[in-house]
């Protein structure tokens, strides 16, 4: 398997996980990660039942556009 056909089946995996959280939640992960990043939802932190959730929707998007960066530079390594 090619360097890009991995890098594309990651973000593929990636893609799935982000639908979850997406459906879940009814918002698309670059709006929810614009808002994390503006600190418009410091209300939820208090909540437990969605702290964790949004750490990890938070990680994944990261790593998703980690892996879009090298993708569209051709960085492949």
């Amino acid at each position: 398997m090619t360097s890009l056909n991995v890098l594309l089946a990651d973000m593929s995996r990636l893609n799935a996980e982000l639908s979850r959280f997406e459906t879940r939640f009814g918002v698309k992960s670059n709006d929810f990660y614009a808002a994390m990043e503006r600190g418009d939802l410091e209300e939820f932190d208090a909540l437990d039942e969605y702290r964790q959730d949004f750490i990890e929707w938070q990680a994944l998007y990261k790593t998703w556009l980690s892996l879009d960066d090298r993708a569209s530079t051709g960085r492949l390594e």
